[in-house]
């Protein structure tokens, strides 16, 4: 895994400062991502998605970019699919042909790089939204919450958990605020099921744009797109200016 991450910084630090004239033809990234239609997941792209990392997680390098790689013959413009292919060929050796893969998935979309790359839970901490600095009432739930997001980004999520419990006991915040700090710290932990059980459960008390913004990446994750796009959609509604760059990357919106 830390190789893993090692790599995918040195690329995105290596591709962030290429001279303008090495650029790639900018592709337009409202034909790249969900504009294509909900349909076409149901004829396969979806399933090779699934497919492809089941078989990353057996070891089955080979038969995991065979997947991925039917994805790309379906829908060449989707920047989740290389991401994914790019870590199989990480980790069978083939740096090139991941560099290559990851190249073409940061200028469909940097954000399904953050999203969908196997990274440590800095990478992910900033893509979620956190409880509004406006609702914080107190000095000392103020430092509580720096602490939890200073552990977030440093990938010690055991003292992150540590320092929600803390606050859940000190009753500093409202059960929806915790709710929406446990939700990102399961969707940190690589188990965004868990994490949307949490946002679903605050919307049920109060439908806040970021509970929306925040369920809306873990459905995508799951790759639950069509359902993802619109809490993505509707946390912008809602008010959530950031969610748009979200739709217009992630879901061609």
């Amino acid at each position: 895994m830390k190789k893993i991450v090692l790599f995918l910084l040195i690329l995105l630090a290596a591709t962030a400062f290429q001279p303008v004239a090495a650029q790639p033809p900018t592709i337009d990234i409202s034909r790249a991502n969900y504009s294509f239609g909900v349909e076409r997941y149901g004829n396969g792209i979806q399933r090779f998605l699934i497919e492809g990392d089941m078989l990353q997680r057996r070891g089955q390098w080979e038969e995991a970019i065979l997947a991925y790689s039917n994805a790309i013959a379906q829908w060449p413009y989707w920047a989740p699919v290389y991401v994914r292919r790019a870590m199989a060929y990480y980790r069978q050796g083939r740096t090139s042909e991941a560099r290559h893969d990851l190249q073409m998935a940061r200028r469909l979309s940097p954000l399904a790089v953050q999203l969908y790359a196997e990274q440590q839970a800095p990478a992910r901490h900033d893509l979620l939204a956190t409880i509004p600095h406006s609702s914080i009432v107190t000095e000392v739930a103020a430092e509580r919450l720096a602490e939890i997001y200073a552990h977030k980004r440093a990938g010690t999520l055991g003292q992150a958990l540590a320092a929600i419990d803390q606050l859940a006991d000190q009753q500093l915040l409202t059960d929806e605020e915790l709710a929406l700090l446990r939700g990102n710290w399961a969707f940190l932990s690589q188990d965004p099921l868990t994490a949307i059980e949490y946002y679903d459960w605050a919307l049920t008390r109060q439908p806040a744009p970021v509970f929306y913004h925040n369920r809306g990446l873990a459905r995508m994750v799951s790759y639950n797109f069509t359902d993802g796009c619109a809490d993505l959609e509707t946390a912008h509604m809602l008010g959530h200016q950031s969610s748009e760059q979200y739709l217009v990357e992630l879901c061609g919106h």
